[in-house]
């Protein structure tokens, strides 16, 4: 693994100022927020988020679920309908029906870039990214912390190698993966990526000081709290989970069904297909 990281809030803040709304501490000031920037009709809409059938649907959803207090993941049987779960799903809905329908992760980080979504949940990989965003744009582009009461997080991007591999190929391959974990070359990643580096307290505390932007994903990464599932058996079979997940996160993204009702088939499911 390369990267445990917190996610990171992307806003514009033009787009902000022009709906006369202010930048976002809690969730309920970012969904009025979310409202107030969206004109669909223009081609501007207040959140970008997944809405097609992409794997980043279960990290959205759970972003929301994690950032609120809750879990989706509990020793009882049927996390999926707890209260908590269910008001956080609410609140997701309730954000992603003012982001552009079927648009990929991908998708949706471009039309942040370009000025069409006012605000973005994504990882702290972005703010390279925005350097490189269209000129009109790019001086009202800016990074924080999520406004949620728990700072989601994650892991992300992971080296691998081939179980069937030559002998040389595979003396390299190693030799490079030894290489990733020296201080400097951690230092470096974290220089080109603006994400923090896997090993800890291996930025110099001046360095961290002199740029508030490092500053601040170190301090998401330190305060994070993972929003993939801990349970052994989910982890054992997540690329099914996810596919399940995904599939009920589509009916949540596109109807108007109670979301109780559609948590609570997606938990019997889940428990019958893995």
């Amino acid at each position: 693994l390369m990267m445990g990281y917190g996610m990171m809030f992307f806003y514009n803040e033009k787009m902000l100022a022009d709906a006369k709304v202010a930048v976002p501490k809690t969730s309920d000031q970012l969904l009025k927020a979310i409202a107030a920037t969206t004109d669909a009709s223009a081609g501007r809409f207040g959140w970008g988020a997944p809405t097609n059938q992409h794997p980043n649907v279960f990290v959205d959803i759970s972003t929301w679920v994690t950032g609120e207090g809750a879990r989706l993941f509990k020793a009882h049987a049927s996390p999926f309908t707890d209260p908590a779960v269910i008001k956080a799903v609410d609140d997701f809905r309730a954000a992603v029906k003012n982001a552009p329908k079927g648009t990929s992760s991908e998708q949706a980080r471009q039309l942040f870039l370009d000025g069409k979504i006012a605000m973005l949940r994504d990882g702290p990989w972005v703010a390279a990214q925005i350097k490189k965003a269209p000129d009109a744009t790019r001086p009202y582009l800016k990074m924080g912390l999520m406004p949620f009461a728990v700072s989601p997080g994650g892991t992300s991007n992971s080296l691998h190698m081939p179980a069937k591999l030559d002998a040389e190929k595979k003396k390299l391959v190693w030799e490079f993966i030894r290489m990733t974990t020296e201080p400097q070359w951690q230092v470096k990643f974290t220089q080109l990526t603006s994400s923090p580096a896997p090993r800890k307290s291996v930025m110099a505390a001046p360095e961290i000081a002199a740029n508030p932007e490092l500053a601040m994903v170190n301090k998401a990464a330190a305060d994070a709290v993972n929003l993939f599932p801990q349970n052994i058996a989910v982890r054992e079979d997540f690329n099914e989970f996810a596919k399940i997940f995904v599939e009920y996160g589509m009916k949540l993204i596109g109807s108007d069904r109670p979301t109780a009702d559609i948590m609570k088939e997606m938990q019997a499911d889940m428990t019958k297909r893995v």
